[in-house]
Order: structure tokens, then C-alpha cells, then sequence
């Protein structure tokens, strides 16, 4: 369990930390058939708890050999056993994720060991209680320790990603054999879903199809409008395969590309090109490969019509960190994988976005999106 060994290294002996964000569950543990309510992971330096509510007896995998499985009625008392075995002296808890009811139950259980002297068990004190016997316990707060940790996908989710964008890629090319004028954007939305869940995916996120002057909506929902010759027709879709995603948008034109939007698509492609072969010169500063996009842009007058960040991390989550955009500190590395999506957006008229999914590999990258992307292959005659 190489990933939990790499969240063990990060914490003290006598340190145990309180995993309930189910994505992160799910990263550490590669058991995916829980309620999240019903499940939760107890790490320690050299031990791990799964921890399972009776109801979830059946769905328990007997594969976890380094993992001490709970079958419990009460997450109270057996937490409480549990940290009285391994004589814990600070909780980690996840401050993003951990809901009152458990917070306060850890804060309960600080005060019961505080109180320990005492010579009666105060009021609920009961499996950490020892007569006579005080200590001190910490409860700490931390925020995303383990999402820093999912920033460098291993070998294993990096095959996944790239399965999820194989899939995505043959989805555009199928697309793009049966759009056509008259089609609505809620008709080529079941398109695309209905090709991912066909061949095995489902969908990483709430899938856009922005046609005219929809595309000038960043987020866009699709709609019962048609689209009409020479419309651009946004595409910004993805697939998930064993829980990783995939991230694309591309561009199409029936018909024939207006003028107007042949250009900003010129602008947008050469914006994203740029950024990319920064990024393969070896360029890791996520806020200069933003400014690089961003500069091709705003030369073109354009500068107010690229309202978002040029890209962001993704995985189990559609986005996670690193970041590329004007404020970002982060510095990419080995592992990263990043999409690269500038884009230009004219109220009234329309707007255009060209999107990839780049791994950061030691020297270069790798783009794992390979849907052509040209102006040329855009067009639909």
C-alpha cells in the first residue's frame, strides 16, 4: 500500500490521523464500495483501521493484508479502543471534511483524558478512562494533506488517465461523424454520454455543449436550441474510467468557420501551443505558464475576454492542485497532470476554448489528449 506508506512518512509516532473525505478513502485504500457515512480510515505510523459500519459487513474485501479491518456498531468505542492501543498523542483530522458531530467527539474525548485524575470517571469518559492517571491529548486541524499527496499520480493512475482521455478522444471523433445542422445541444450532450457509458466510462463531469452565442458562456448548460451553419459549437466534456478522469474541450464548425471566429480561434490554438512547449522546454512555474497564454491573448486585444485560469490539476476529483493561473505560487513536477485551456469569450457573439491534459514527465511532457485540433479538422462540411 505504497500510497499509505507515503502518508505514514508525514506523520510522528504516537501521531494517528482521521481520513473521512471519501475521495481520500478511496485514493488510500482503492475500496470503493462504502457509504461515506458508514466508513472511515484510522492511520497511525505503523497501523492502519478501516473502520466499517455493520451494515457494510457483506461489501468488505479480504484483500487488505496490512490493513486491520472494524466491524463496528459503535465508531465511538471502537475509535476510543483504538487509540488507547496505540497510545496516540495528537489526532490529525481532516478540518475541510470531518463533520461537527465527529469534531466534537475527539474534543470529548481530549477532555476525558485531561480529566483523567480524577478519582470518578467524569460522565461519558469511559474505554480512554484510567483512575488517577491524567494526560494530554492534541487535536489538530489540517487541511489538505493528503490532496498534496494526490497532486503526483503513481503508475497506476496515471494508466487510468490515460485510458479516461483514450476513451474521451474516440468519443470527439465519434461526435463529430454524427453532428449535424438541426442538432440541439441537449441531443449532441447524449451523444457523448451515451458513446462514454457504451464503451465502458462514465462521465468525469456535467458535460458542455455551447453552440452561437452560447459558447460564449464559460459553463454553459446545454439547451433545446439548434445549431446553425457556421455556429461554433463548443465541446467540453470528459470520461472516467476506474474513477480517474479526463478533461477536453474542442471546437466545431458546420459548414464553414466565420471569419471572426477563425481568427480568435487562431489566437486561442497559438496561446495554447505557447504554453505547451514551455511546458516541454521544461518551464515548472505555473504562474508564467499562465502569463505566456495570457500574453498571446491580451496583444490581441483581448485581454478582458479571458476570464479564467489557463488550467488545473485533475484525477479522482475534476479539480485538484496544482493550478495555472495569474496568482498561482505552485511549481509543477514529475507526476503533475494538468490541463491547458485558454480561451477567448465575446458576450453576444460566441467564444472559443481549446483544451488538453498534459502529464509532466521528468524532462518534457506527454499530451494525453490526441484529438487533432487544428482549424481545418474543426470544420464539418
Amino acid at each position: 500500500m505504497g500510497r499509505i506508506a507515503n502518508l505514514q512518512g508525514l506523520i510522528k509516532r504516537n501521531q494517528g490521523i482521521y481520513v473521512t473525505n471519501p475521495i481520500n478513502i478511496l485514493y488510500l485504500t482503492n475500496f470503493k464500495d462504502f457509504d461515506d457515512k458508514q466508513g472511515r480510515v484510522f492511520i497511525n505510523k505503523d497501523s492502519v483501521f478501516l473502520i466499517f459500519d455493520t451494515r457494510e459487513k457483506g461489501q468488505i474485501p479480504s484483500i487488505y493484508k496490512d490493513i486491520n479491518i472494524v466491524i463496528t456498531g459503535s465508531f465511538k468505542d471502537d475509535l476510543e479502543k483504538i487509540i488507547k492501543k496505540e497510545k496516540n498523542k495528537e489526532i490529525l483530522v481532516e478540518s475541510k471534511n470531518i463533520s461537527l458531530h465527529e469534531f466534537d467527539f475527539f474534543k470529548d474525548l481530549q477532555e476525558c483524558i485531561l480529566l483523567g485524575k480524577a478519582k470518578i470517571p467524569p460522565q461519558g469518559c469511559t474505554r480512554l478512562y484510567t483512575p488517577g492517571v491524567g494526560g494530554t491529548i492534541k487535536i489538530k486541524k489540517t487541511v489538505d494533506l493528503i490532496e498534496k499527496l494526490r497532486e503526483i499520480k503513481d503508475q497506476e493512475e496515471v494508466k487510468n488517465i490515460k485510458k479516461a482521455c483514450l476513451l474521451t478522444d474516440k468519443t470527439f471523433e465519434y461526435v463529430k461523424k454524427k453532428i449535424k445542422v438541426g442538432f440541439t445541444e441537449k441531443e449532441t450532450e447524449y451523444l457523448i454520454q451515451d458513446f462514454i457509458r457504451r464503451n465502458g466510462g462514465d462521465l468525469s463531469f456535467d458535460t458542455i455543449i455551447a453552440s452561437g452565442p452560447n459558447s460564449a458562456n464559460i459553463h454553459h448548460k446545454p439547451a433545446d436550441r439548434k445549431i446553425k451553419k457556421g455556429d461554433p459549437v463548443m465541446l467540453d466534456f470528459g470520461a472516467k474510467i476506474n474513477y480517474y478522469m479526463s478533461d477536453i474541450t474542442r471546437m466545431l464548425f458546420i459548414g464553414e468557420a466565420k471569419p471572426f471566429f477563425k481568427k480568435i480561434y487562431s489566437i486561442v490554438l497559438k496561446a495554447q501551443k505557447l504554453a505547451i512547449k514551455d511546458l516541454k522546454n521544461g518551464d515548472r512555474d505555473s504562474k508564467r505558464i499562465d502569463a505566456i497564454a495570457r500574453n498571446v491573448i491580451d496583444r490581441e486585444g483581448y485581454a478582458n475576454n479571458f476570464s479564467h485560469s489557463l488550467g488545473h490539476s485533475f484525477g479522482l476529483e475534476i479539480h485538484e492542485n496544482p493550478r495555472l493561473n495569474p496568482k498561482s505560487e505552485d511549481k509543477l513536477v514529475q507526476g503533475n497532470i494538468v490541463t491547458v485551456e485558454p480561451g477567448i469569450y465575446i458576450e453576444g457573439k460566441g467564444g472559443i476554448r481549446i483544451e488538453d491534459d498534459i502529464l509532466i514527465k521528468e524532462k518534457g511532457v506527454e499530451i494525453l489528449t490526441k484529438s487533432p485540433k487544428e482549424l481545418r479538422n474543426m470544420v464539418i462540411k
